[in-house]
């Protein structure tokens, strides 16, 4: 978002292509290497994976940098689960639920891929300076990161999510048909939308799989996002037909976004399972509420061995 609203002053100033091709080179790598020794492996991950040394390594010194009371002998060992690992995406597909979730995530990254950026590459067709365009949809973009991430915590993911692509539906229609400073104010409203649901889509996706196949899912809903991504300047090519055209597939392609995500589960609030079979029992699960208690796999539940029961667990709606 500050990039964006940066890029725009510069390409102001910059104005042989050249010249800002080599400034965008130069600043990024220089970001990656101020930024990859901050970078950490994930604990959990490592954890599943069979590290659990290195685990508990990255979570003393996450404790060291948050300032947090660490015991003189560290912290104690991680217990290492006996039976998962890391598996592919395909091992996914035998579980209808767990099937669907990724469908519909990988549709509705597709979708925010080709409208965001879509958005971006059509700011040549609103009224006014284009680098001043570009910079208030950067602008834009910083209470939209605010509002996404405090919605999911109050409303809660799939709300927030349904919500931020008509939006972003609502706006883009709605360019097609205004002029002038109402087409940039509505398609502003479109990119506050499409931006918010681009960023809350990966916390989203991460929640909507387990552990053992999380990375491998958040990784190929990425991936086809690119498909959007790819697609958008060719749309924005259809102004040669009809100015409005764009805007009114980018409009379409939100609100069918908007649509597949009332296919989702809600993920608030509910435990995250680590392998494929626990996940799959918690899609299942019917229930009138959203939130999860273990169970041990017994068919009978004795409080007298609640601690050993932690172990191996059936997800059950309390």
């Amino acid at each position: 978002m500050s990039g964006i609203c940066l890029m725009s002053g510069v390409a102001s100033i910059l104005t042989e292509w050249r010249v800002f091709s080599a400034f965008v080179v130069i600043s990024t790598l220089a970001y990656c290497g101020a930024s990859a020794p901050l970078l950490k492996e994930s604990p959990r991950w490592l954890l599943i994976s069979g590290n659990p040394e290195k685990a508990r390594e990255v979570l003393t010194s996450m404790a060291k940098e948050n300032r947090q009371d660490i015991p003189e002998d560290g912290l104690p060992p991680l217990k290492q689960p006996a039976s998962t690992k890391t598996v592919s995406i395909g091992s996914l597909f035998p579980y209808p639920a767990l099937r669907r979730r990724l469908f519909a995530m990988s549709f509705i990254f597709v979708a925010n891929s080709m409208v965001y950026y879509g958005l971006s590459l059509n700011v040549g067709s609103l009224g006014g300076s284009i680098y001043l365009n570009s910079f208030l949809s950067g602008l834009v973009e910083m209470p939209s990161y605010a509002f996404a991430q405090f919605s999911v915590e109050f409303f809660g993911r799939k709300r927030t999510l349904i919500f931020l692509n008509a939006m972003a539906g609502t706006g883009c229609l709605l360019s097609a048909f205004v002029t002038g400073k109402a087409q940039t104010a509505v398609a502003l409203i479109g990119r506050f939308g499409i931006a918010a649901s681009f960023n809350m889509i990966f916390l989203y996706t991460t929640e909507l799989f387990p552990t053992v196949v999380r990375s491998a899912a958040l990784g190929t809903c990425s991936l086809v996002a690119r498909i959007g991504g790819i697609a958008a300047p060719q749309i924005i090519l259809f102004r040669r037909f009809h100015d409005s055209l764009p805007s009114l597939i980018f409009g379409a392609t939100a609100a069918a976004a908007c649509l597949t995500a009332t296919l989702l589960p809600e993920t608030k609030g509910v435990v995250l399972e680590d392998d494929l079979e626990g996940a799959a029992k918690q899609a299942s699960a019917k229930s009138s509420t959203r939130e999860f208690v273990r169970f041990g796999l017994s068919s009978e539940y004795n409080d007298d061995d609640d601690n050993n029961n932690e172990e191996d667990e059936e997800i059950l709606p309390r």
